[in-house]
């Protein structure tokens, strides 16, 4: 993918610090401390074509359902929406298309990774103007029934909920097993389908400074566009779910 040379590539890795006091949940923030945040109250994501063709285009539509309206109604947070249509034009991720996408790609993402999403946003203020969700081509996928288990599968579901955490600005957090920002998946595992307390934590500490659609202007539109002329400095956070067993993850803390 060809980078705009305004951007800067950012990887997160695994942040393996101990919790806060007051909390557990990890934001993403800007180098001066701002979270990432957006600042419209509706961002809608599209499904790339070939990602329809590939996990079936029920799947992937009932997994994005399933991953906004588990975010939905968080004060001051934006709306998450699953747009229907419109995604003919989504072929690759890109930075500064100002497009919101869910893509597939066999491509390697790193190390055991499942997913990875991909937020430019203004490093001055935290304002996110793209974000992409790219899932792993080379393992199952399944949205499972609820109380079914089938550990043949990683659930889409669980997964997408958990990008769509990193897309409203939250980061992993490895010390609170069962939140959905919880970066371990096993397959057959649903849980982080619900957020927890914690998750929803994270998410009301981004937006209390920030509360999305009071800084509105006319270069977001509501359906989550954002025209990148103009703006300087972009950044490019590039943040990945991995999908290790949990016992494995128990014996890489130690």
């Amino acid at each position: 993918m060809r980078q705009s040379s305004a951007l800067a590539l950012l990887t997160l890795g695994l942040a393996l610090g101990p919790a806060g006091l007051a909390h557990a949940y990890e934001l993403h923030t800007t180098p001066d401390g701002d979270p990432t945040h957006w600042v419209q109250g509706r961002v809608v994501f599209r499904i790339s074509p070939e990602a329809r063709a590939r996990l079936g285009s029920d799947a992937i539509s009932r997994a994005m359902v399933m991953a906004t309206e588990a975010w939905r109604g968080l004060p001051g947070s934006p709306d998450l929406i699953a747009g229907t249509g419109g995604g003919a034009g989504l072929l690759e991720p890109s930075a500064t298309d100002g497009v919101n996408g869910i893509y597939i790609s066999d491509e390697s993402l790193g190390g055991d990774h499942l997913a990875e999403t991909r937020l430019t946003f203004e490093p001055s203020m935290g304002r996110i103007v793209d974000a992409d969700i790219v899932l792993s081509g080379v393992v199952p996928w399944s949205v499972m029934d609820e109380g079914g288990e089938d550990h043949a599968v990683y659930d889409l579901g669980a997964v997408v909920t958990h990008e769509m955490g990193h897309a409203l600005g939250l980061s992993d957090e490895p010390t609170v097993d069962g939140a959905t920002m919880f970066p371990r998946f096993a397959r057959g595992d649903t849980r982080a389908r619900t957020p927890e307390v914690d998750d929803e934590r994270g998410v009301l500490a981004a937006y209390r400074a920030h509360p999305a659609g009071v800084y509105a202007s006319g270069a977001c539109s509501a359906g989550g566009d954002a025209s990148t002329g103009g703006m300087v400095g972009l950044a490019l956070l590039l943040l990945a779910a991995n999908r290790r067993r949990r016992p494995q993850w128990a014996r890489d803390r130690r």
